[in-house]
């Protein structure tokens, strides 16, 4: 009995492996694909300036940067200013501009417990966030395929993959914003790999 037992559970392992490569065969280019959906979202338009600290006490320091962009600094805004080469940073409201003739503006921003350790003249980078709101198609930034003009792969109705050209706009480490053929809802291949294929029949795992 035991005999029979065991041929029939190696005829049944031989079958199944049998089945796999009959199947890998018969459907070559099969992966599995990790999918997230497009969404539609709002972001606050920034202005990015470059400059230095021109002065700083315990509770206030100013900028002085130049450009065409500064010209487009106003009382009120909200700014994010990070020091150049080092990881510190520090946020607040604009107080005061001081417009110069060369072009250049001097930027009060109140801080409470501002840190002595930043020094006049660093070098800094400002973002200043406007009022202004748009609209963006976000998509994962790991979606976007760099290999020759950038674009990103979706997924169809019947489940395989199509490759569209995207611009992209802006992105970080999880999100980017994207111009191009995507609607709002649409499934988006997460770390499209190097064999990847139009048309590819892929298994896709779609994440909510």
């Amino acid at each position: 009995m035991k005999k029979i037992l065991t041929y029939g559970l190696m005829v049944i392992a031989v079958a199944v492996v049998a089945y796999a490569a009959y199947t890998e065969y018969n459907n070559p280019g099969r992966m599995r694909l990790e999918a997230m959906q497009a969404k539609t979202t709002f972001i606050t338009e920034t202005i990015a300036l470059e400059g230095k600290i021109a002065g700083k006490n315990e509770n206030a320091a100013v900028l002085e940067c130049g450009g065409k962009q500064a010209a487009k600094c106003f009382k009120g805004m909200e700014v994010a200013i990070k020091i150049k080469d080092r990881p510190i940073g520090f946020r607040g409201k604009v107080e005061k501009i001081i417009r110069l003739k060369d072009g250049t503006c001097r930027i009060k921003v109140p801080i409470q417990n501002l840190s002595l350790e930043i020094q006049k003249d660093e070098p800094v980078v400002a973002t200043l966030y406007t009022k202004n709101e748009r609209t963006i198609m976000a998509v994962p930034a790991a979606s976007i395929d760099r290999r020759g003009e950038s674009g990103v792969w979706v997924v169809d109705v019947d489940d395989t993959v199509y490759r569209v050209p995207v611009r992209v706009d802006a992105y970080d480490s999880n999100i980017a914003a994207v111009t191009g053929d995507i609607e709002d809802g649409d499934w988006i291949v997460l770390s499209p790999p190097e064999e990847i294929e139009f048309e590819t029949n892929p298994e896709i795992h779609k994440i909510y």
